[in-house]
């Protein structure tokens, strides 16, 4: 089962050059806003790419693009509730509208999160 409160212990924000997505798999995890949504989700999967993709696939998750103070940024939404990298946490998609998040209407597409992990080697 995993244990959010043991990989966010273990986490550490970085900016990565490009736009290069991967897995944390390994302690300590460094990665950006978009390593970590694919990260939780991967694990809430049984760490298998199968199941994580399968969800995305059926849309009962889903990576949400939005903006911070105009940056762009990455939020996994899961059975209705968003987690992120500075929250690290489950919320409410009204607590991050409330704290200045601007969700587009777009989100990555299943094919788009496989080409971008395997432009980053996964």
């Amino acid at each position: 089962m995993f244990d959010l409160k043991d990989f966010n212990k273990h986490y550490t924000y970085t900016h990565d050059r490009g736009d290069k997505w991967k897995l944390l798999k390994r302690k300590p995890y460094k990665g950006d806003c978009e390593d970590y949504a694919l990260s939780v989700l991967y694990n809430l999967k049984g760490r298998s790419l199968l199941r994580m993709f399968l969800s995305l696939i059926k849309r009962q998750s889903k990576i949400r693009y939005c903006k911070i103070n105009n940056n762009g940024h990455a939020v996994l939404k899961y059975k209705g509730k968003y987690i992120d990298c500075n929250y690290k946490r489950w919320v409410k998609k009204e607590t991050m509208i409330k704290a200045n998040y601007k969700f587009h209407k777009i989100n990555y597409l299943p094919y788009m999160v496989l080409l971008k992990l395997i432009k980053g080697k996964i």
